[in-house]
This record gives structure tokens, C-alpha cells and sequence, in this order.
């Protein structure tokens, strides 16, 4: 199978709530090609998968590793997400979600100080067509959190 094909049979694995199924096309994909243009978006799912499942290192794991291993990748299929710009927003992004999930404040507010940098590029197309930074949703994440 292409990977593209490959990359589609995951997230519909995600989204059916296949995690195990999921992680181990994404893991094919690195590993078939590491330096296609979806790796890094199969990295940064199987992040997603682990955090869906609970297994919050395993997901901060994923998410670190997308961006160290690809600091200047974009994100796939962005017509089709909604999402635009580079991957390590989106990872960073993800990575505010898992400290969160663990009552980790500091690491939060660290990973929000590195995604403020990104904030020019990297954002999510809304349901009423906007555009907000992966930036301004963590903010909105962290400050829901803080009034829980």
C-alpha cells in the first residue's frame, strides 16, 4: 500500500478508536519511509493515539520526538484538517494537552513559551472560517484549566 493510502487507514483507525491498529500503520510509515512527507504526521498520531489511551509519556514521547526529528516539516493534508503551518506548533500544541492531563503546570507553561513563537504560521481554520493559532488554543486550554 502507498503511503499516503497507509496514512488515511490510520486516521480512520484513530478516529474509529482503533489505537493499537493505528500506531502500528503510523509506525510502518516511519519506518517504510522515515523522510516522507506524512512521517512526521504518523509520528505526531501515534502521540495522539497514546494520549487517547491515556499513556501520557508515551504520547509526550511521540510529540518530543516530532519535533526533533522534523523541525521544519508542515502538516499533510491541511485542506482536508483544517490545519496550516509547521508541525512542531501542532506538536507543541499537543504536548500542552498531555501536561495538562498530568497536572503538570510547569511544563505547560514552558511548552506555551516555546509555541508563542509559532504563533505567526501555524493555526487551525475554525467552524466559522477564522483562524486561530495553535498559540491562542492553548492559551484557551491552560486558562479552562487553571479556572477548573
Amino acid at each position: 500500500m502507498e503511503i499516503k493510502g497507509l496514512f488515511i487507514d490510520g486516521i480512520q483507525d484513530y478516529r474509529n478508536g482503533f489505537y493499537a491498529e493505528a500506531i502500528e500503520k503510523f509506525k510502518e510509515i516511519i519506518k517504510v519511509n522515515p523522510k516522507s512527507e506524512y512521517a512526521d504526521d504518523a509520528c505526531y498520531s501515534i502521540g495522539w493515539c497514546y494520549f487517547e489511551m491515556m499513556q501520557f509519556k508515551q504520547a509526550i514521547t511521540y510529540f518530543e520526538k516530532v519535533i526533533e526529528e522534523y523541525p521544519d516539516a508542515t502538516i499533510a493534508l491541511s485542506e482536508e484538517t483544517g490545519e496550516y503551518g509547521k508541525i512542531e506548533a501542532k506538536a507543541r500544541y499537543a504536548k500542552i494537552n498531555a501536561f495538562l492531563a498530568v497536572g503538570d503546570i510547569k511544563a505547560t507553561e514552558d511548552e506555551l513559551q516555546k509555541l508563542e513563537a509559532l504563533k505567526a504560521d501555524s493555526y487551525m481554520k475554525t467552524a466559522d472560517g477564522s483562524k486561530k493559532s495553535f498559540y491562542e488554543l492553548a492559551q484557551a486550554l491552560v486558562e479552562n484549566y487553571k479556572k477548573s
